[in-house]
């Protein structure tokens, strides 16, 4: 007997929730998306007959920017690769080993060089120079002696670990080199071969044009670009023999990132949107309406992981923004705020006060709490702490609308844990009575039936519980610090069941309500097992979001 109770509460909750939304809310949209799939819902509406609130339309997966402009175009922005990763034209700085060359051939087990096995590890490989003493198999010197400093300045971090008091050389990109680096086991006096590659790989931003009654895609535009880089290492030993340990390729890379920001002003209905990319700690690129711009961004971010960036329009001036944790901290030790486990982990800015204030919510994941901050727009550049919001959630994704509103998405597990005998009451689901369904196969008169609901003996079964997955769309006022929840999304639900046995019980006095029949198994001589998955008959279905994105359409 599964009960469909659980599911009428859900789709009670979704509607009750969607009348309740503040009185003239402007359209709230969220997009989810999975591993094959993209889903639009709207969660508020200021028109229910028009614009009802649910499920929208199917899309394409993998967004990491959300739009919905004054002309309700849907719009997605997402990163494609281009190619495969090709060697990095250039020069690499390397402490190469440049003592004598009877030193450089030496293996591991302390005999000279008398197989090449590099392209075991590098196809074709066997054979080419190595940077080492001349006069040692392969060699072609050891490269361009340059200085310290230089040498120094051009590493990137994490590129190269220097020896102290050893020379730099200047070598190609993608060379073979020897190392003032030990073979560790055995011990010998052979110094390892490096082969080290910086490769990249060009992108670029594609914003996808959705629109209709149904919508669907009209076109699709490049608003952005750039490149992202590699690093790969592999080494032998001296007498170029595959090391046990180090003979495995390395990699180091240094993933591409970009972020967008939709200004809603200026004449045309589409607003402008901003896009900024970026790979390690490089400066990056921007990019307005899909043309190459020159702007420098008024605050600037190193992050190589993740930056976030707004910008503020006044008139034919505009001012960019790139946030990342370095900027928080740095605007939390201005404010005389503690910074330790502070992290960028989300951030959004909105332009308010007719352009002259911006206002920029950092959401720290670590610390489970939103920074608020305010930029003034006239004179000095100065962020200013304002306030402080718990969502109550893990929130993984934030907007800002035109008016300082802050809106927050996550998911909702109902009930949040089963442990409490609340909790599972909460979530029950069904009772499962392994003798009520054996009898429930016999042919038996009305008469027959009563008689064995009432007949006591030892029953046993499972209980069946779930918790229920909504993507939740919460909204923060402007003044305030509270969030209040206006939408949720059913995600479905997750299965368990705990298996029980009554002792001298009819089966009539197991249906009971949820509470009642968890208090029956605290009972002495009855027994309640711990929490199972995988229940039979209640395959999971609830799938965890991989993105989400929240987009507010204000008219």
């Amino acid at each position: 007997m599964r009960s469909s109770f659980a599911r009428l509460i859900t789709a009670a909750t979704l509607i009750y929730t969607a009348l309740c939304a503040p009185a003239g809310a402007f359209e709230s949209y969220l997009y989810l998306s999975y591993k094959d799939t993209g889903k639009v819902y709207r969660l508020s509406t200021g028109d229910q007959n028009q614009l009802p609130t649910g499920f929208v339309f199917a899309c394409d997966p993998g967004a990491e920017g959300f739009v919905v402009d004054k002309l309700r175009n849907y719009r997605f922005v997402s990163l494609v690769r281009e190619g495969e990763f090709v060697r990095t034209p250039g020069y690499i700085y390397r402490q190469v080993f440049d003592g004598l060359a009877v030193d450089a051939d030496c293996g591991r087990y302390g005999h000279s060089q008398h197989q090449d096995q590099r392209s075991t590890l590098i196809p074709g490989a066997d054979g080419q120079p190595v940077f080492r003493p001349a006069g040692a198999p392969f060699s072609a010197g050891p490269g361009h002696p340059v200085s310290d400093g230089i040498a120094r300045t051009g590493l990137s971090e994490g590129e190269y670990a220097p020896v102290e008091g050893r020379n730099w050389y200047k070598i190609p990109n993608g060379s073979w080199y020897q190392t003032w680096f030990p073979v560790e086991q055995p011990a010998s006096e052979s110094y390892k071969i490096f082969y080290d590659c910086w490769q990249e790989q060009n992108f670029f931003c594609q914003e996808s044009i959705w629109r209709g009654f149904v919508p669907g895609r009209v076109f699709e535009r490049r608003v952005g670009s750039g490149t992202s880089r590699r690093f790969i290492r592999v080494a032998t030993d001296g007498a170029m023999e595959i090391l046990a340990d180090a003979g495995d390729l390395s990699k180091m890379e240094s993933r591409p990132g970009f972020a967008c920001y939709h200004d809603r002003s200026g004449t045309i209905g589409e607003g402008s949107l901003l896009v900024h990319t970026w790979t390690g700690t490089d400066a990056g690129a921007f990019f307005i309406n899909g043309e190459s711009s020159s702007f420098q961004p008024a605050v600037t971010s190193k992050s190589p992981l993740a930056r976030f960036v707004g910008m503020n329009v006044s008139g034919a001036s505009r001012r960019i923004y790139v946030i990342g944790t370095d900027v928080l901290h740095e605007w939390l030790r201005e404010n005389n705020m503690e910074q330790a486990g502070a992290e960028c982990s989300l951030a959004v800015f909105c332009n308010f006060e007719e352009g002259r204030q911006t206002r920029v919510f950092v959401y720290s994941a670590p610390e489970k709490k939103i920074y608020c901050f305010g930029l003034n727009e006239n004179g000095v550049l100065k962020a200013s702490y304002l306030k402080t919001i718990v969502p109550g959630l893990a929130v993984q994704a934030m907007h800002a609308d035109s008016y300082g509103n802050l809106y927050l998405a996550g998911v909702e597990l109902s009930p949040s844990e089963l442990v409490t005998t609340a909790d599972f009451a909460a979530g029950f689901e069904s009772l499962q009575i392994n003798e009520e369904a054996a009898i429930m196969g016999e042919t038996l008169s009305e008469d027959e039936f009563q008689k064995k609901l009432n007949v006591k003996s030892d029953l046993t079964g499972r209980i069946v519980f779930s918790q229920t997955g909504n993507a939740v769309l919460m909204m923060v006022y402007e003044g305030d610090s509270v969030p209040v929840t206006i939408g949720r999304a059913f995600l479905n639900k997750i299965y368990m069941s705990r298996e029980f046995c009554f002792k001298n019980q009819t089966l009539k006095g197991l249906h009971l309500p949820p509470d009642e029949l968890l208090r029956l198994t605290e009972k002495p001589g009855n027994t309640l097992a711990e929490l199972q998955g995988n229940v039979p008959g209640f395959p999971d279905e609830f799938v965890q979001p991989e993105k989400m994105l929240i987009s507010v359409h204000e008219g």
